[in-house]
């Protein structure tokens, strides 16, 4: 599992046209605009008697021709199909440009015995319940589906991969900067980066023990799924469900160096 990159330049482009054409066509059609005005004025949750429910009724059933003409048109349906299909291709151009990464990496470890990758996608990255919506929303089963196709994929339990650190199995801490914010000065955390505080860890010893979290977390849930895959139990620092079983079995993972 590897960080994934940001978009390319034409995969923002494609994703920019995809959805911004339906709002071009919509501003060039200034009875429709006016109908969806009048309609949000005269909405029937505002009404307090019979009277103005039939007022509004009367409203709806007057502007309702010039909204069926609009966004039922040939026009509007060719560009809606136009948008989804742009839409698929940036997913698919993401997803390449994800496996292409990978298996370059791999290539590059390996140049005489090349494999083919297998991806390990967390299970909480998979936008179940996020609070992001929209086409930003970039989980769910869109990008597994499109890795599905060329490679094998397998879903890992991310339980502490982001609070862990990748070199000794240790907890990590996220260091805490002053801002100035609106006009006074506040203290708060730096979620984006991962400190290992562990005097023992080779990442402290060499310096480099401030590290993106994202990619540590990617880092760990490789290890986890890879655990998973080769020996049918996940690491300790990783199982959400703690025994002397798995403590035994995996003395070097469960504690190294001190706290």
């Amino acid at each position: 599992m590897l960080p994934r990159h940001g978009r390319t330049n034409q995969s923002e482009s494609f994703g920019q046209k995809a959805w911004q054409k339906p709002a071009t066509s919509q501003k060039g059609v200034p009875e429709v605009q006016a109908a969806e005005k009048c309609l949000a004025e005269n909405s029937v949750a505002k009404a307090i008697a019979a009277e103005q429910v039939f007022h509004q009724h009367g409203v709806c059933k007057s502007n309702r021709d010039d909204l069926r003409r609009f966004y039922h048109s040939e026009k509007l349906h060719k560009e809606q199909r136009t948008a989804d299909l742009l839409n698929k291709k940036v997913y698919d151009q993401m997803a390449s440009e994800e496996r292409q990464f990978i298996s370059c990496s791999a290539d590059c470890n390996h140049q005489h015995r090349p494999k083919t990758p297998i991806m390990l996608i967390g299970t909480a990255g998979t936008s179940v319940g996020s609070r992001i919506g929209g086409h930003a929303r970039r989980g769910g089963g869109k990008m597994r589906r499109n890795h599905c196709r060329y490679v094998t994929v397998g879903m890992t339990n991310e339980y502490n991969t982001s609070q862990t650190c990748s070199t000794c199995f240790l907890p990590i801490v996220h260091p805490r900067i002053r801002k100035f914010v609106k006009g006074t000065w506040k203290t708060v955390t730096n979620n984006g980066t991962s400190v290992c505080l562990n005097q023992d860890c080779p990442t402290y010893q060499a310096g480099t023990n401030s590290r993106n979290r994202d990619v540590q977390a990617a880092e760990c849930i490789a290890m986890a799924g890879a655990s998973l895959l080769l020996t049918g139990r996940t690491l300790p620092p990783f199982d959400n469900q703690h025994s002397q079983f798995n403590t035994v079995h995996f003395p070097t993972a469960s504690s190294t160096g001190k706290r």
